[in-house]
C-alpha cells in the first residue's frame, strides 16, 4: 500500500469501528428513541433493519445532536 492509500483510508476512518446509541425521531408523532448503530469503514450502519416508529409505522430519522 502506498502512502497516499494509507492516508485516504485514515481520512475515511476505515481504522475505526464503534457502536453508539444514535438519537432518532419519528417525523410524524415526534417520539424519540436511541437506536444502536455501528460506525465502520467510514459510514454508519444499523445492526438490524432500519428503524420504524412502533406507534405510527413511519421511518425514523436521525437527529443531529449539538
Amino acid at each position: 500500500m502506498s502512502g497516499m492509500e494509507g492516508l485516504d483510508s485514515y481520512i475515511m476512518g476505515e481504522h475505526l469501528t464503534r457502536m453508539e446509541d444514535v438519537l432518532h425521531r419519528c417525523p410524524k408523532c415526534k417520539q424519540e428513541w436511541r437506536i444502536p448503530m455501528m460506525f465502520d469503514m467510514g459510514g454508519w450502519f444499523y445492526q438490524e433493519v432500519e428503524p420504524f416508529c412502533e406507534q405510527c409505522e413511519t421511518k425514523m430519522e436521525v437527529v443531529e445532536e449539538e
